[in-house]
């Protein structure tokens, strides 16, 4: 009977150090999985995060890019607007020069003289003058084809007679 203790013995001895050791490869395949979650969300948080770099490396570039470009466009409009400028300033001389030119040419005194002496021209007399009832620049289209019968002349005469 003892050997048949010793043998129940040595087997729950041997039970028991199965189930210690199953329990043991339980507790560190459990460690070992948590260790591996671990690391896997570690390596996916590195390569978000190598993404977000790597993002940010490229927008910059192209930012770099735009700008550049973007910089020498500025500058060719600045050029264009130097000559224009430039050009504006140059057209605004030569209209004064053309104004200092054409000034004695627009003497009043002058234009009659020519008036009279080169074209021959003469004073108008009483008859031929219009006398108007408003100020040239309060009239209308209509006041201006209005005429006022004028019976000194042999127009007004003729019409009339067929009035």
């Amino acid at each position: 009977m003892e050997a048949l203790q010793d043998k129940v013995i040595n087997e729950y001895s041997v039970n028991g150090q199965l189930k210690a050791d199953t329990e043991l490869t339980l507790d560190q395949t459990k460690l070992k999985n948590k260790t591996r979650q671990k690391e896997k969300r570690k390596e996916l948080v590195r390569s978000i995060q190598k993404s977000y770099i790597l993002g940010a490396v490229f927008l910059s570039f192209f930012l770099i890019i735009y700008m550049a470009l973007s910089y020498t466009e500025m500058v060719a409009l600045e050029s264009k607007v130097k000559v224009t400028s430039n050009e504006n300033t140059d057209i605004l001389l030569a209209i004064d020069t053309l104004e200092l030119q054409i000034k004695p040419y627009l003497n009043e005194r002058r234009i009659e003289q020519i008036a009279l002496k080169r074209l021959g021209m003469v004073y108008p007399n009483e008859n031929q003058i219009v006398k108007l009832n408003k100020p040239i620049e309060d009239m209308t289209a209509s006041d201006l084809n209005e005429t006022s019968p004028n019976t000194n002349s042999l127009l007004s005469f003729i019409s009339s007679i067929f009035e």
